[in-house]
């Protein structure tokens, strides 16, 4: 069992998060959670997610959320003294992450190959909206953009009316893979000793979680149903004093919900494909 930070896997792995918003952020956050040392670097006039609607008096309740456990420092990378302050850091560090356009680090002079020459060892992470490269790698991702561009919103709602998952989902599956994709590039230099650059992006983690919808047959119907609910009663049902939701798509589940509630001789409409009022005769 973990006791202390010092027992955490990523203890003592240093990381700069130049990154805004939330995807990179709480990426940086997970790689936290596991014992790193992270250090978020903001603009004069700070990450974007500062100014974001909160109750809270002067504070943004999703940037609190959102960085926790990581110190900060504001340096202003187009100038001189926060180019250098910036190339100190990076001496001595293991991780830098940032979500910029993949035209803009070459203008702060913080791509790869220029921070790569100060630090071999140098694992470096961007997370884009659309890739490094293609017709849209310049394009700003946004969570609720890349739901409705790879087909959530169609499956999440109905063929007539298309909903948003709200809640960031796509941006927190980037965070995810973020954080798994650094992780296994601090492996991979452990096995090497080389650093690497690696790539994350909201379009491959938004395709990511289509997956499954995305398999189909040679000269299968694009417009059948490829939603992965359960089926049956699995859902969100109106009760007398709320709403319920009941998950019982397997037999072995019906069969328990049915003595749950005292009504053991709709066990058949599911396993026989019964109507219920069969069961009832």
């Amino acid at each position: 069992m973990l006791q202390t930070m010092t027992d955490l896997p990523l203890s003592g792995v240093k990381v700069l998060d130049l990154s805004a918003y939330i995807a990179g952020p709480y990426g940086c956050t997970l790689l936290a959670d596991l014992g790193a040392e992270v250090i978020k670097i903001e603009p004069p006039d700070g990450d974007n997610l500062r100014h974001y609607p909160s109750t809270l008096p002067n504070e943004s309740r999703a940037f609190i959320g959102i960085n926790r456990g990581k110190q900060g420092i504001a340096l202003n990378l187009k100038s001189e003294f926060g180019y250098d302050a910036l190339c100190r850091l990076v001496r001595d560090t293991d991780v830098l992450v940032h979500n910029f356009r993949p035209s803009v680090p070459a203008r702060l002079r913080i791509d790869y190959d220029s921070l790569r020459s100060l630090n071999p060892r140098l694992i470096y992470c961007t997370l884009t909206g659309y890739g490094e490269t293609g017709p849209l790698a310049e394009k700003a991702g946004y969570d609720q953009v890349l739901q409705a561009r790879t087909g959530i919103c169609s499956l999440q709602g109905s063929k007539n009316r298309p909903e948003i998952v709200y809640g960031s989902v796509v941006d927190y599956y980037s965070s995810a893979m973020l954080c798994s994709s650094v992780s296994a590039a601090l492996y991979h230099r452990e096995r090497t000793g080389h650093g690497s650059m690696v790539s994350v992006s909201l379009l491959g983690s938004a395709l990511a979680m289509q997956s499954a919808r995305m398999v189909m047959m040679a000269n299968e119907p694009k417009d059948i149903n490829r939603d992965m609910r359960s089926g049956g009663i699995t859902g969100i049902h109106p009760t007398k004093e709320g709403h319920l939701y009941i998950s019982a798509n397997t037999p072995h589940f019906w069969e328990a919900l049915c003595e749950l509630i005292g009504v053991p001789q709709l066990v058949c409409c599911l396993i026989n494909g019964d109507s219920y009022e069969r069961c009832f005769v």
